[in-house]
């Protein structure tokens, strides 16, 4: 045990002992006030036997006592409050609380019966799985049960310390918890477990708390509040607690008014001041919390959004008064000293996370549903929408064919309202006040929507980019787009990239149809661009670094532009081509973006031949090897037809390394000798190296290590004539190998036909 560790276990024992020593001086003291109270008296006998039995277990020893010092904690809030009520005029109220502090006294019954069979290693092996198994089911039935005893108990004391307080007021604040009720407590939580921590140890500073959560539509914002609100601790904490929903209100007078309605404060005691009014009804001796909920619709309108912020602040002075607000975006209101630290802005569900929802409201996972998931992005609503649509009965394989043509339309469960369906919360950001006073972000928005994989969010990029989109100031643009969480950066991959949740992209594609057309022809202008610049140079770094990201954009963003019948066919056909040979180098390899440039180069013989390479070699490397030959032999013919002699040696060359691939040596060896032979009338010395090249390894194959050498020193002077780095390292590194398997052969004894066949 190191040192570090030594330290912290006596800190736990010593903040044990001092627990322990605190609850027997309590429980003595609220036994002999209220000795004649059989239930509670029955409580103080179990929380002693557990005191008790705390340094006893011996099986599971660390996790059975931080669960008695959990119990303990919790006691002790509960008897404090019995103390206090002891010595008020309140103790002929106990009655209504007889029910819980029973089912409370049970409870700790439960767990002290399963401790003490940890306190006897005689069972060890019987009860040692099990008996854990208990252990945590009660660790979580602590974490659910005691809210109401401790809420009933503060009610009765907030009224009792309340007698200085005038009538009126004090019926105003007693019909509290009668005219407002919480949301339900969430039935999933998933993957918030940080974030609520966070937010449930804030609410239990001494002081009064300010917290913003942010993040985007349907990311799980309502959620982690309304968990907060319902967590026991803070139940015990706070006497009253408010959730307001901000979804429909529009005006600064709408919100005070919704805020009086949660209060409960009637008519009769409103004036012309209600926030004045809402200030003096919350300005008590006990603790309340107050959430907004949905708070960027009354906020977001800049002409109303300073008077919002000075109600907001107005409220924040409040001393016993915690806020909490939940935002779509990641800016935070100003004039707030918000609690530190800040929460960031909540993230989407990892995959796991997004099963565990499936399986809570489904129960089980297939193929289908996996494809579902990974097409959300871990949006939580959209997982949480398809589990009901197949909880209520469409099978998960007919979600799956709806897909391709509904997109995110089908995720909804009958509403319009944002908490069941996809689009109407999307909708909610996408038409903004924000995004309303900067039109141009909606066309970078709609421009982004065309890349799968997010863009560089360099400067440099989106300066280039800027050039080729409508947007004069994107760097603006793309601020507004954080601030309503449509946009994210994304550290993957070690560079800063600009992403949209999957959901969000497919509905910008399908809602904004006509900003996502005026944007395309940019993008494919851009990406033109980009890749012509490259072309085959992906040997050199920089090029690489700013090709290999994008390729996948550019596959997208091509086809579509084909598909819509972009302007300049033929510099995408070529920038098609280009990207297919890339595609081949970084692994992204997909035909349908070569196949649709075929299609639209009828017109032009030297074009259609060079996608029917391009194509050929893509057959090459995934072993389709009739593909491959009908597509070079068919781009021979075309050059052929178009005089193209350089164009007719690299197809050749290519029918070559088939027939050898094939063990059609004989047949090799004619095809990349005539080929070599082109590539010599058009006075390319790199084609001709790399016919020497395959030539080399069909002798090597035929083990004419002399004649194999002698290709490979002759391609070598050829690459070293057209500069061409890749090549000559190439050939060194074959050389190497030769001269390495004839050493072999020296030693044990090899073939006899090691010099050339005449």
């Amino acid at each position: 045990m190191t040192n570090v560790t030594k330290s912290r276990t006596k800190d736990a024992v010593d903040d044990g002992t001092a627990l322990v020593d605190t609850m027997l001086t309590i429980v003595k003291e609220v036994g002999e006030m209220l000795a004649s109270v059989p239930y509670v008296k029955s409580v103080s006998g179990i929380v002693l036997q557990l005191i008790k039995i705390r340094d006893e277990v011996k099986i599971n020893k660390e996790r059975c006592q931080e669960i008695i010092d959990k119990i303990l904690s919790i006691s002790k809030i509960i008897y404090e409050r019995l103390l206090e009520l002891g010595k008020s005029n309140a103790k002929n109220k106990l009655g209504r609380l007889e029910n819980h502090l029973v089912d409370y006294g049970r409870t700790l019954g439960g767990i002290y019966r399963t401790m003490e069979k940890h306190a006897s290693r005689s069972t060890f092996r019987k009860i040692i799985q099990r008996g854990l198994d208990d252990l945590n089911r009660y660790d979580r039935v602590l974490d659910s049960f005691n809210s109401k005893i401790i809420l009933d108990i503060l009610i009765e004391i907030r009224v009792e310390q309340s007698v200085s307080v005038k009538k009126t007021e004090i019926a105003s604040i007693s019909d509290l918890s009668a005219h407002h009720v919480l949301p339900a407590k969430p039935h999933l939580i998933i993957e918030r477990d940080q974030e609520l921590k966070v937010v449930v140890d804030m609410l239990l500073l001494e002081e009064s708390s300010r917290i913003a959560i942010l993040g985007g539509g349907g990311i799980g914002k309502t959620t982690t509040a309304l968990a907060a609100l319902h967590n026991p601790y803070v139940a015990m904490r706070y006497a009253s607690r408010y959730f307001l929903s901000c979804e429909s209100i529009l005006s600064v007078e709408g919100l005070l008014t919704s805020i009086l309605n949660i209060l409960g404060i009637q008519s009769a005691h409103r004036n012309a001041d209600n926030l004045g009014t809402i200030c003096h009804s919350l300005q008590r001796p006990t603790r309340s919390i107050l959430c907004l909920d949905n708070f960027e619709t009354p906020w977001e309108p800049s002409e109303t959004r300073a008077k919002v912020e000075d109600i907001l602040s107005t409220l924040a002075s409040i001393s016993n008064l915690s806020l909490i607000i939940t935002l779509r975006g990641t800016q935070r209101p100003a004039k707030i000293s918000w609690t530190k630290p800040l929460l960031p802005p909540l993230d989407t569900l990892s995959p796991s996370g997004a099963e565990v929802i499936v399986q809570e409201i489904v129960g089980f996972m297939d193929a289908d549903i996996h494809l579902l998931l990974d097409s959300v992005d871990g949006v939580p609503l959209a997982v949480t929408l398809i589990s009901y649509l197949i909880r209520d009965g469409e099978p998960p394989h007919s979600l799956w064919k709806r897909w391709p043509t509904e997109r995110t339309k089908m995720i909804e469960r009958g509403g319009d309202d944002p908490q069941s369906n996809l689009d109407a919360s999307i909708s909610l950001s996408i038409y903004s006040p924000r995004m309303r006073k900067d039109p141009e972000a909606i066309q970078v928005l709609a421009a982004l929507s065309l890349l799968p994989d997010g863009f560089p969010a360099s400067d440099g990029s989106l300066d280039a980019l800027q050039t080729h989109i409508a947007a004069k100031n994107i760097h603006r643009n793309l601020q507004t787009l954080r601030s309503v969480a449509l946009v994210a950066t994304s550290e993957r991959g070690g560079h800063p990239r600009l992403r949209m949740l999957s959901p969000v992209r497919l509905f910008c594609q399908q809602s904004l149809t006509n900003e996502v057309s005026q944007s395309l022809n940019g993008m494919t202008s851009y990406y033109i661009q980009l890749i012509q610049t490259a072309k085959y140079r992906y040997y050199i770094a920089s090029m690489y670094a700013s090709v290999q990201p994008e390729v996948k954009n550019v596959h997208a963003v091509f086809q579509k532009a084909f598909n819509e019948g972009y302007p300049d066919t033929e510099s995408l056909i070529n920038g098609t081509i280009y990207l297919t040979s890339w595609s081949r180098y970084v692994g992204y390899m997909y035909d349908d973006t070569i196949r649709l440039a075929h299609t639209h180069s009828k017109n032009s013989p030297k074009l259609r031949a060079e996608c029917l390479r391009a194509m050929g070699l893509l057959y090459h490397v995934w072993n389709r090897l009739d593909d491959a030959e009908g597509s070079f032999t068919q781009a021979f013919e075309l050059y052929k037809t178009d005089n193209n002699t350089y164009g007719q040696g690299t197809a050749l060359k290519s029918l070559g390394d088939i027939h050898i691939l094939r063990d059609q040596l004989d047949d090799a060896e004619r095809t990349l000798n005539k080929a070599q032979s082109l590539f010599e009338q058009a006075q390319s010395r790199k084609g001709e190296a790399n016919c020497l090249r395959s030539l080399a390894e069909l002798y090597s194959r035929r083990d004419q290590i002399l004649d194999a050498e002698t290709a490979l020193n002759k391609a070598l002077d050829y690459y070293e004539l057209s500069k061409n780095t890749s090549g000559q390292l190439y050939v060194q590194d074959r050389l190497g190998a030769l001269n390495l398997r004839r050493d072999h052969w020296r030693r044990v004894g090899g073939p006899e036909r090691w010099r050339r066949d005449d």
